[in-house]
């Protein structure tokens, strides 16, 4: 999703404007980043949010991407390339499969 926003700005800023999520919108030029990967891949940082805005802000490889709730959280959905999990609607098509919080993090 964050190539997407390097390739095609433009396509993202029109699911932003229209509440959409990522997967299931992406048009053939950005068909490649479409597939839904089989788990969590990657780690970013939620840097800031605006609730009533719909605007969330996270920092990833070294830049931030401003996302609406729809592109992070998506809508329910199986996974059926996945492993399997407990809950048949564990998976969304958003762009977070998991979170965590913390008030400090250390790393060593």
């Amino acid at each position: 999703v964050l190539q997407a926003f390097m390739i095609d700005p433009s396509h993202m800023e029109a699911l932003k404007e229209k509440r959409l999520p990522f997967y299931g919108n992406v048009p053939e030029a950005l068909s490649v980043l479409g597939t839904k990967s089989r788990g969590c891949n990657h780690a970013v940082y939620l840097q800031e949010c605006d609730y009533k805005k719909n605007e969330y802000t996270i920092w990833s490889w070294g830049s931030t991407y401003t996302v609406t709730r729809e592109m992070l959280l998506g809508y329910p959905t199986d996974q059926p390339l996945a492993p399997p999990t407990n809950n048949m609607y564990t998976w969304n098509t958003g762009v977070v499969c998991a979170a965590i919080t913390a008030d400090q993090l250390t790393i060593s």
